[in-house]
């Protein structure tokens, strides 16, 4: 669709191509073009190409960098990553479009940001071990983290440093590389409390402000904010769970209840149980495979498939003996259980969101469109009525937006409200809908109501002329009352 909204002179994109992979060589506005774009765009248009297209851009990228062999060196990373294959290739070709120089620290370390489970070749892993020039390395951090869930496997180039100098030195010199490197560990929290352990208790919420900048100053009010005795080194892991758990930010009141939840020593009562007996056997080998899926062998015996999801939904973080350490992947998993288990997988799940406080978590923590897909699989009459209140509401406002553009925005707001009141009627949820749409526009009630073009519902245009007749009303009311205090502080002079 793009290539055709473009009105380029090629009918098909293979002619384009063919041109393309023509002129490289000798047009250098073409490159100048690609080394302009961003690594989003260049991943969309390099996944298109033909191999033989990129072969040529990664012969160009050897030029630039003085004959240097990336072939050599993507052979051996394609042999570590043989499910990532196409993957490597195009991400070379875009750090050699993006990079000025050229070392294999930095060739790695741009693979591993942009790959889920990257693995750093052998003979790389020997090239990497010892610092130069007084930094740390890659290799370097992952014997920190090893060092860190066992100190029985002390390496030793750990041993030229003390922990805290050690962690002190990683966080100015590979900070986004050892955070990457806990997203993906399966013993993170176990990691992390084995990093306080060893870190002055004075000097945590420091350290916190470092590992998680988009959180740094809430680790004070957070801790003030606990209504039970705990101690900082799990509430600090617990906190950095939370946020590396979760790629967007969590507002703080969400964070807060999050881990009030999760530190509540109380149990909560969980929800009614999946009865195995009355499946059949295909679905319970199904659900044996969910569970295999998605719990550590060495906790089958204690965790069944419903016990990860309860664990996931209620606390947004996967507790350590979960084998799955995604959101993409966590989603893919409810999906077929839905599909498994139906009547039970709506019953339980259904529970699990009755007990929360608000829905804001869980949006978060699945992202906006994820939920949505999920709430209309639990509550499929609820989502239905939402995105009809939603559509109508809509409608009022045509005049000014799209149909469907704010679709998703207003169910969002309705099934919030509804879940915090579930018996409120549709003007109360309109309200709610005109006072967020209306702090989100930044624009008055009044403002947004004089957008409104006619309308097909009667019940809408009775709401809106009302609403906007009772705000001039109180806010005349307000204007007076203001004009009649100044008059008598100006008539009783103190």
């Amino acid at each position: 669709m793009g290539f055709k909204e473009a009105q380029t002179p090629y009918l098909t994109f293979q002619e384009f191509e063919f041109q393309f992979n023509k002129q490289l060589s000798i047009q250098n506005t073409i490159w100048q073009i690609l080394t302009r774009r961003s690594i989003g765009k260049m991943k969309i248009f390099l996944r298109v190409l033909q191999q033989e297209t990129l072969a040529e851009l990664i012969k160009l990228i050897n030029y630039k960098f003085d004959g240097i062999s990336f072939n050599e060196i993507m052979n051996s990373i394609k042999k570590a990553n043989q499910k990532s294959i196409s993957e490597v290739e195009v991400l070379m070709v875009i750090f050699g479009l993006s990079h000025d120089h050229y070392d294999q620290e930095s060739l790695l370390k741009f693979l591993d940001d942009q790959i889920n489970f990257f693995m750093i070749p052998d003979e790389f892993k020997v090239f990497l071990l010892a610092p130069k020039n007084n930094e740390i390395t890659l290799s370097y951090v992952d014997e920190f983290i090893i060092f860190l869930k066992d100190r029985n496997k002390l390496n030793k180039v750990i041993s030229i440093y003390e922990a805290e100098e050690a962690f002190n030195r990683i966080l100015h010199f590979k900070r986004e590389f050892f955070i990457s490197r806990l997203r993906r560990d399966r013993d993170v929290e176990q990691v992390l409390i084995s990093l306080f352990q060893r870190l002055p208790e004075k000097l945590i919420p420091q350290y916190f402000n470092q590992m998680m900048p988009d959180y740094a100053g809430q680790w004070e009010p957070l801790w003030q904010s606990m209504v039970f005795s705990v101690s900082k080194i799990v509430f600090t892991s617990k906190l950095i769970l939370l946020g590396l758990r979760n790629i967007q930010k969590i507002e703080f009141n969400i964070l807060r209840g999050l881990l009030l939840a999760q530190l509540n020593p109380k149990k909560s009562v969980a929800p009614p149980k999946l009865t195995l007996s009355k499946a059949g056997k295909a679905d319970l080998d199904q659900l044996k495979s969910l569970s295999y899926a998605s719990i550590k062998d060495d906790y089958l015996a204690h965790f069944d498939i419903y016990d990860f999801v309860e664990a996931v939904i209620t606390t947004g973080t996967f507790p350590n003996w979960s084998a799955a350490y995604s959101v993409e992947r966590f989603y893919e998993i409810l999906v077929k259980l839905a599909k498994v288990d139906g009547y039970h997988f709506k019953l339980n799940i259904d529970a699990l969101i009755k007990k929360s406080a608000d829905l804001d978590f869980l949006i978060s923590f699945l992202g906006e469109k994820k939920f949505l897909s999920l709430f209309k699989i639990i509550r499929p009459s609820v989502h239905e009525q939402a995105q009809k209140i939603a559509k109508q509401f809509e409608q009022a406002f045509a005049a000014v937006v799209k149909k469907s553009v704010l679709t998703n925005y207003f169910v969002l707001i309705i099934l919030r409200y509804q879940h915090e009141y579930p018996t409120a009627n549709d003007e109360l949820i309109w309200d709610e809908m005109l006072d967020q749409w209306s702090l989100s526009m930044q624009m008055s009630k009044i403002e947004l109501i004089d957008l409104a073009g006619s309308q097909e519902s009667q019940e809408i245009s009775a709401y809106l002329e009302s609403t906007k007749i009772n705000t001039i009303t109180y806010v005349n009311k307000r204007v007076g009352l203001a004009r009649g205090y100044r008059f008598f502080v100006a008539s009783h002079p103190l």
